[in-house]
């Protein structure tokens, strides 16, 4: 988890998971990012998802998914900024 504070107060957070996968790199993914509302639009989520990925590259994790709703533009904007890859879905 990654916690993103503004005047000693926690505004936003990202959660992610570890997959084990054996004897083969372990993946991870970024479960869920969520900013206070009055904190959005200020890259805060593009920040705590940064910090997310670079922390799973610490542990030399093959690959990280982070699944997104195609109706959520901002978090679909944010994601592609740090380097993630948009995959064609029908799944909304």
């Amino acid at each position: 988890m990654v916690l993103a504070e503004a005047n000693s107060k926690i505004v936003g957070y990202a959660v992610g998971s570890l997959v084990d996968r054996g004897e083969e790199q372990a993946s991870a993914y970024c479960e869920m990012v969520f900013v206070s509302k009055n904190y959005r639009n200020r890259g805060i989520a593009k920040k705590l998802i940064k910090a997310l990925v670079d922390y799973v590259r610490e542990l030399e994790c093959s690959q990280i998914y982070h699944y997104v709703a195609k109706w959520n533009k901002p978090m679909i904007n944010a994601s592609l900024s740090v380097g993630f890859s948009q995959a064609p879905s029908d799944i909304g």
